[in-house]
């Protein structure tokens, strides 16, 4: 009887778990705009393909999903679906529409890091430096080896090469069909962020603040600068130019043509995500605010507070600028002028950047719960 019992009652925390929770409200968009790479796009600016809610307050909460209780990555969203990798060694697929759990494969290692989809296979990094790849419609696995030693950062998919770098200081690329090593490339210390991708370069900065692009197809170093400020960020590009947020809040641009320096500019705050950027301004997290910064001259435009600390990067959807902070406080801020527009509390802290496909907002908090943001009834 007591076995009988115990059996029911997980049984039944395991269905509250997987089952969402859906609310009254707009429905989630459809899957005309999908999201497959962190960060928006392979120059890791930030924008997303969506605008989010026209909402005055708080948006409605459409639905919710305990999808785990271990740590989540940043989702993507490919033909209505959404991946995430988690540190319960697993990767977990949902339906953007309903909320439901579609799959959950378990996975050899941790994935600390976001996945890419891309034309129906899914791309995964472990923290302990395996890649994987796995049919985006069943999560059955096609493929898996080890690239490295250490954690490997979010991979990056050009063509039929496979690039993520680590903490072991390797850059390379992997060939998607079979696996095979294509290039390898040194660095002078750990990378601990997901590469960048325009016109035929991979950019990458390390932990020491060494820049670098390397030729994709064969890796070769074509640059590299020091910026002598430690790096624990992605570095977005546009515009020809790279931005590199150091710890210390000093943000630098560097032509990725030469790797020439060709502005520095303190902000004045520990910086813990990378920025973002569109239309000639970068946003950072600054402690406990966010600042906007001139992308041409690194000049501050503007600097809101927040409640607690922004420990993850913003993202730009539309006009906005959406970032959650420590404290699990969501806020869309006009991206000219800083202005609130509307905020969203959640059950824990933020600690990933959030992902917006058309009008819907998705969020990950620390405690693995997912939701789906949306604007209200009429």
């Amino acid at each position: 009887m007591i076995f009988r019992t115990l059996t029911l009652v997980l049984a039944l925390s395991l269905l509250q778990m997987s089952t969402p929770v859906l609310t009254p409200g707009t429905p989630v968009s459809g899957n005309g705009e999908d999201m497959p790479i962190f960060l928006g796009d392979a120059q890791r600016t930030g924008v997303m393909p969506g605008i989010g809610p026209d909402v005055d307050d708080s948006p409605n909460v459409i639905w919710t999903l305990q999808a785990s209780r271990a740590n989540l990555t940043s989702p993507v969203v490919a033909d209505g679906t959404m991946f995430f990798g988690s540190t319960a060694n697993a990767v977990i697929a949902v339906d953007i529409q309903s909320g439901t759990m579609l799959w959950e494969k378990p996975v050899p290692e941790a994935v600390t890091v976001t996945p890419m989809v891309e034309e129906g296979v899914l791309y995964v990094a472990s923290g302990r430096g395996r890649v994987m790849t796995l049919d985006a419609t069943t999560g059955e696995q096609l493929l898996s080896r080890t690239a490295g030693t250490g954690a490997l950062t979010s991979p990056l998919v050009i063509e039929n090469s496979l690039i993520v770098a680590g903490t072991d200081g390797m850059v390379q690329a992997i060939d998607i069909q079979n696996g095979d090593s294509l290039w390898r490339t040194p660095l002078p210390s750990p990378v601990l962020v997901a590469p960048s991708f325009v016109e035929g370069k991979v950019i990458v900065a390390d932990s020491r603040g060494n820049v670098s692009a390397m030729d994709v197809r064969s890796g070769d170093l074509l640059w590299q600068v020091s910026t002598g400020i430690a790096v624990s960020t992605a570095v977005p590009v546009a515009g020809g130019i790279a931005y590199v947020a150091g710890t210390n809040g000093t943000v630098s641009a560097i032509s990725i043509d030469t790797g020439q320096v060709i502005w520095q500019q303190v902000i004045g705050a520990t910086v813990s995500g990378s920025a973002a950027v569109k239309d000639g301004v970068l946003y950072l997290p600054s402690g406990k605010s966010i600042t906007a910064v001139n992308a041409d001259t690194g000049d501050v435009l503007w600097q809101v507070p927040l409640a607690s600390a922004a420990d993850t990067t913003p993202i730009v959807a539309g006009e906005s600028v959406v970032v959650g902070t420590t404290g699990g406080n969501l806020v869309a801020l006009d991206a000219t002028t800083g202005e609130l527009q509307w905020r969203f509390q959640a059950i824990s802290g933020i600690g990933q950047p959030v992902v917006v496909v058309n009008h819907t907002v998705f969020v990950v908090d620390n405690a693995g719960t997912v939701y789906a943001l949306g604007a209200h009834d009429a």
